[in-house]
């Protein structure tokens, strides 16, 4: 019995196959690696998570400490730490917009008073004329002028841009980005796809594809830097000072703008998270997540149903329904969204820091990051200017953010925004929405009017 394994092997040295079996009984003992599928998507999704989780937690660790600071800290903890770490094209990336950002919509307006007058009351003041002032009507007729101001900002960013880099494209090529990100800056990445596939069935179908990707990237990399830039202005007190001088000097004073209202106004932006979280329980946790996530289900299924007509309807169907099912949640339940909300929309900013690869975009398309950083550029000067000096009103400063957020963000990054801010109200929040789903509706006929008209230089 011994001498067998030996035989078998001189007999298969007698027929030209000598070692075979040797080899297969040393390869079997050894241990196999992970399969590789499953190694492929483990590694990279964990790597993922651990960085959007890590940037987003820290930006709320930051907000508590120096309130509207942590949508920047999201961003640069992202972009410096993670950037080279974690992938750049991950499949939780596309759910943090899809998914996480209205998700933090809905958590906010199930997390904000029931009404305006909840708001007043907690504060002892009771102003007839302030709530009319700040009922829905009237929130959303003041961002109308703000609205358009911003529109309008875009549209000359983007034209001026085309003058500006036409050297560096091809006439055909800067009028199609021209026309696609302006659709993008008053609409949102959805209009800017369909601005792009509506020039590509105007040439015959022919798709400029290393040109779509590299604007993509551009894009990108822009609202990154924009996000950053509005994080910093909400806490510029020089900046919103030269923007409200002329009304200053017209004799108008803001009586929510006063020493007593602007610290109780920075306690509550800087105490309700906290407070929340001090009373934060998990069963409830789940439950208040499980309800938003439900209605962003919802919602996706409205938006496919609706898109061939107004895209964006996911966000005016949160922004329609989350009030009234608010009403029969405990307060025990609705007191730990406020920290929910927060965290997934600190999710989008660390999405947006990892995957804006600045050496990657310069390398594949520097003319696009040009061009798109001009187009940002002016949308800014004009915003500023023309809202300085066109518009009237005691909040038109934060007003022009929330409508420049409505255009180049879209209508959940717009509301969620308001949950950022101190005075933010229900109202707010809803008029911000209604105003970025507006945006949606007009951005492709925007897009292709504007190429239209730059295809007249070309």
């Amino acid at each position: 019995m011994l001498l067998l394994p030996f035989l078998l092997m001189g007999m298969r040295v007698a027929s030209g196959r000598a070692f075979v079996l040797p080899q297969r009984r040393i390869a079997a003992p050894l241990p196999r690696p992970p399969s590789t599928r499953l190694y492929n998507l483990l590694t990279p999704t964990t790597t993922a998570a651990a960085a959007l989780t890590t940037s987003a937690l820290t930006g709320m660790w930051m907000e508590r400490r120096k309130p509207n600071s942590g949508i920047l800290t999201s961003l640069m903890v992202s972009s410096v730490v993670f950037s080279r770490m974690a992938p750049t094209t991950h499949f939780l990336y596309d759910r943090c917009w899809d998914t996480f950002l209205p998700a933090s919509l809905a958590l906010l307006l199930m997390g904000m008073p029931q009404s305006n007058q909840d708001i007043n009351q907690r504060e002892e003041i009771v102003d007839t004329s302030y709530l009319k002032a700040h009922s829905i009507r009237a929130v959303v007729g003041r961002l109308a002028g703000p609205f358009a101001v911003a529109s309008m900002g875009s549209l000359i960013g983007c034209t001026t841009a085309f003058f500006v880099c036409r050297g560096i494209f091809r006439p055909v090529d800067a009028a199609w980005a021209g026309a696609c990100l302006s659709a993008s800056f008053v609409g949102g990445s959805v209009n800017f796809l369909a601005t792009a596939a509506w020039i590509a069935s105007q040439r015959g179908g022919r798709t400029a594809t290393t040109l779509v990707s590299a604007m993509t990237a551009a894009d990108l990399i822009v609202m990154a830097i924009y996000f950053a830039i509005m994080a910093a202005a909400t806490q510029s007190v020089s900046l919103e000072r030269w923007f409200q001088r002329t009304q200053k000097q017209d004799g108008q004073v803001d009586p929510t703008r006063t020493t007593t209202s602007s610290a109780s106004d920075t306690n509550i932006s800087s105490s309700s998270v906290p407070s929340a979280i001090s009373t934060f329980h998990v069963p409830t946790a789940l439950l208040i997540t499980t309800i938003a996530l439900t209605l962003v289900r919802v919602g996706q299924t409205v938006e496919r149903i609706c898109s061939a007509y107004i895209p964006g309807m996911a966000c005016a169907f949160l922004a329609a329904v989350t009030p009234g099912i608010r009403r029969y949640l405990p307060a025990r339940v609705t007191a730990t969204a406020p920290p929910l909300s927060q965290f997934c929309f600190f999710l989008l900013f660390a999405a947006v820091g990892v995957t804006a690869d600045l050496q990657a975009a310069l390398q594949s398309g520097p003319a696009c990051l040009i061009f798109a950083a001009v187009a940002l550029l002016l949308h800014g000067v004009v915003l500023m200017v023309g809202g300085k000096y066109c518009l009237t009103g005691r909040s038109k400063f934060m007003d022009c953010l929330i409508a420049s957020n409505a255009a180049i963000g879209g209508p959940a990054t717009a509301a969620t925004f308001c949950g950022t801010l101190p005075d933010n109200t229900q109202a707010l929040t809803i008029a911000a929405t209604i105003w970025g789903v507006f945006g949606y509706a007009i951005g492709t006929t925007v897009g292709v009017g504007m190429y239209r008209f730059l295809s007249m230089f070309v």
